[in-house]
């Protein structure tokens, strides 16, 4: 292998030195920016440390006589022709953006010669290469925003690699480009006989035209009533410099044949058909019957003069809102779909920025869908240069580009209809993703197989899938060790009676032998007022040392734990007591007011009071704990809803199902006499039951901290430093912003384990790894899992 020229410097040219000229002369012109442009802008200099996603290349192939030179040439003419390719992006004075042309902006020329080198050889040096180019970063500042190499292959082979950022071009541009670089190797500069410019600017003046008020309302009409955006990954993605993972398959061509008359019978796009696929496939993996994605549009509107032969970023990415009505027929979705978007077609102007804006619900997607209808095979470009007059021909197309979305679909036309995902391996991993598209290609089957099924009767499950779910899922049988939570935390007391068990913010402490005799005295009080087996006992108090006292000591009554937010409205607490059959409220000192506010309006609750004093047992007896009460059968505990769907709903776990919860948990974080637990999630979440629990049936601790410390990541992971805490649970968004804090230099906790969903997980393990932390994923609450007796009811009034 040889290199006849150094790679050139993306943000110098390699043309020879010329005078200089007055500074006032280099500017030929000053721009505005398309709304994409302004979005791929802003994504472009987030973080100008990390890889530019938006640095895109275009591999030709080409076959006959080359004159390396003349090539060259005819990429100088190219950029003098088309006055955008010259533009570096820049602020006014005022902070809004301009792309400023520049003239006498030569491209950037390397050559490589690989024609000693095997097949082999050459494609692995051709990968090294793209890869190599495609992870310099661009000078946006410093045109132009563009490079070429040449590579020899053969006597009369080559390969032209285009790097080229996407601020400056979309896909429409390529076959464009491909035609006067053929013509003008050709012919020449000045004998190839090309049609006039139709100049970028033309396109940014038509853009200034538009009514961006009729926009804003159609849009907003469009968008009316929707809750918030469709999220697909399992957490909030910030902007990243990976480069995505693609995952790809080709449908059969007598299915793209069935598809492609399916749509011209029903005078849909394929586009159309695509865009309802995705939507439903969405609806399926997340539950809803009202969903959003992007979808790329052209934004080459026919009624600009000499559109199709603009150079030039004319994309615009715009929201598809569709509502899934599961008995609508397939068809009957895609036809109203194609009916509602072409309403908006006119308004495809308007930038996202704005449409979200004007839709008042955030971020309205993560994921995005492009139908390429532009020529991108090497048989369509091949077919332009048909209109050179040399024997230079184009034989193959290799075109590789990025979006910031965690998951982007591109359908690719052909004979055979060209799929492709491409997510970001930091939000989804690969097995993920190919599960979605394989589920995308069993959809668009049905679609071919009987488009008047209704949309909710389609089956998305795989048989591999289904086996998982209906069999393997449900294979949880295993030979039950069943006991009582109150006596396997006697047993911890027996065996480390002056271990410490359970620490709060507010400073208290309980050994092992402390909190069962605070929870026997407990339970003792609540048999002589009369609460007992099959009883509903709520909980009113702060997240404190009280509370493992208070669940012990209502469970070893017999009865069952309610908790209640201390921070909800007093009216919903009241009702909630009343119609869930509530008959005894357990106050903390420090909620005595409101309990008796709550308990003045449901006379059938008994308030008692949660205090250290009453439960105290006298120095140097033991309280004789009372008979176990309850059984494997028996109400563990009901945690509420919040309402804000409607009248709160109550999920009802019987001891049974904890047990299996709490032993799963055990397996799942092998916890250890050593392992120090916090309970950071809200009482009334069935999670704080695990947390509470679970390190006390080993013998290890629970550390409970304050509402107003679990809100706070950065006072919560100091405090999980603090107290030594080794496992903790909690959400990806908190994971996420404690990276960023130890990112920042804040010391990192020693934590052994962070548990969550698979999300959390998959996220964030990469980087917990990195701060000496095991990120892990763990089974979800024991109501939906684990718990074969747990039901859901809703109080009735």
């Amino acid at each position: 292998m040889s290199e006849t020229a150094a790679p050139a410097d993306p943000n110098t040219s390699a043309a020879p030195a010329s005078p200089a000229a007055p500074a006032a002369s280099r500017v030929e012109d000053v721009l505005p920016l398309s709304p994409l442009q302004e979005g791929i802008l802003f994504h472009a200099l987030y973080d100008e440390d990390e890889r530019d996603v938006y640095v895109a290349q275009l591999l030709l192939d080409l076959a006959g006589p080359l004159d390396a030179e003349r090539l060259r040439a005819a990429a100088d003419a190219v950029l003098h022709r088309h006055a955008n390719l010259r533009a570096g992006f820049l602020r006014r004075a005022s902070g809004e953006p301009a792309q400023v042309v520049r003239r006498d902006v030569r491209a950037p020329w390397a050559e490589t010669d690989l024609s000693g080198l095997d097949a082999a050889q050459q494609s692995a040096a051709v990968e090294t290469l793209l890869a190599e180019d495609r992870a310099r970063r661009f000078d946006l500042a410093r045109p132009p925003l563009l490079r070429f190499t040449l590579v020899r292959t053969g006597p009369l082979s080559h390969r032209l690699l285009l790097t080229y950022h996407h601020i400056l071009l979309d896909g429409w541009s390529w076959p464009v480009l491909v035609r006067e670089l053929l013509a003008l190797h050709d012919a020449g500069p000045e004998g190839a006989a090309l049609p006039p410019v139709t100049p970028y600017a033309s396109f940014l003046r038509w853009l200034g035209t538009r009514d961006t008020g009729a926009a804003r309302d159609a849009w907003g009409r469009a968008l009316a009533g929707l809750s918030g955006g469709t999220r697909t990954a399992p957490v909030s993605a910030a902007p990243s410099g990976l480069l995505p993972h693609r995952v790809e398959t080709v449908l059969p061509e007598a299915l793209t044949e069935r598809l492609t008359g399916l749509a011209r019978a029903h005078r849909i796009t394929p586009g159309t058909l695509l865009q309802g696929a995705w939507a439903l496939l969405l609806g399926n993996r997340l539950r809803s019957d009202d969903v959003v994605f992007g979808a790329v549009v052209s934004g080459r509107s026919p009624e600009l003069p000499g559109v199709a032969d603009i150079v030039g970023l004319c994309l615009n990415t715009v929201p598809v809102r569709v509502r899934i009505d599961p008995a609508e027929s397939l068809m009957g979705l895609f036809t109203r779909l194609q009916d509602e978007q072409a309403s908006l077609i006119e308004h495809h102007h308007l930038g996202l920025t704005e449409i979200q804006r004007t839709a008042e619900a955030g971020e309205l997607f993560d994921s995005c869908v492009a139908f390429q209808n532009y020529q991108v095979d090497a048989e369509g470009l091949a077919s332009l240069s048909a209109l050179s007059t040399g024997e230079l021909r184009v034989t193959g197309v290799d075109p590789h580009d990025a979006a910031h979305y965690p998951l982007s679909l591109t359908a690719i036309p052909g004979e055979r209809l060209r799929l492709q995902i491409d997510h970001r391996p930091d939000v989804f991993d690969t097995e993920d993703a190919q599960a979605l598209l394989d589920r995308l290609v069993r959809l668009l089957t049905a679609v071919a197989d009987d488009p008047d099924r209704p949309a909710g009767a389609v089956d998305l499950l795989s048989p591999a899938e289904r086996h998982r779910v209906l069999v393997s899922f449900n294979d949880t049988v295993r030979d039950e060790d069943f006991a009582e939570v109150t006596d396997r935390v006697r047993r911890q007391a027996a065996l480390r009676p002056d271990a410490v068990a359970v620490t709060d913010d507010t400073g208290r402490a309980h050994t092992y032998a402390e909190l069962v005799a605070r929870a026997d005295a407990l339970a003792l009080r609540l048999r002589a007022e009369g609460a007992g087996e099959g009883d509903l006992v709520a909980v009113l108090s702060e997240p404190t040392a009280r509370v493992p006292v208070a669940l012990l000591g209502i469970l070893g009554a017999g009865a069952a734990y309610v908790p209640l937010d201390p921070e909800g409205p007093v009216v919903r607490t009241s009702d909630l007591l009343a119609t869930g059959g509530v008959s005894w409220l357990l106050a903390a000192p420090e909620q005595r007011a409101r309990a008796e506010e709550i308990a003045a309006a449901v006379p059938a609750v008994r308030l008692l009071s949660l205090d250290d004093a009453r439960d105290e047992a006298e120095p140097g007896s033991v309280p004789v704990p009372p008979p176990t009460a309850g059984g494997r059968d028996a109400l563990a505990y009901i945690c509420f809803t919040s309402g804000s769907t409607g009248r709160p709903k109550g999920a009802m776990v019987h001891r049974r199902g904890m047990n299996n919860h709490l032993l799963a948990k055990l397996d799942d974080l092998r916890l250890t006499p050593a392992d120090r637990v916090v309970m950071n999630a809200p009482l009334t979440f069935d999670i704080s039951v695990w947390q509470m629990l679970a390190p006390l049936i080993t013998g290890g601790r629970v550390h409970l901290v304050s509402r107003d410390v679990a809100r706070d990541p950065a006072v919560l992971f100091a405090a999980v430093a603090e107290h030594g805490v080794t496992v903790m649970e909690t959400v990806p968004s908190f994971v996420r912003a404690a990276l960023d804090l130890w990112d920042s230099g804040t010391p990192a906790p020693h934590c052994r384990r962070c548990a969550g969903s698979s999300s959390t997980a998959r996220c964030c393990r990469p980087s917990c790894a990195s701060a000496g932390t095991t990120a892990t994923r763990t089974r979800r609450s024991s109501t939906p899992t684990v718990s074969p007796n747990a039901r859901t009811t809703t109080p009735t009034p």
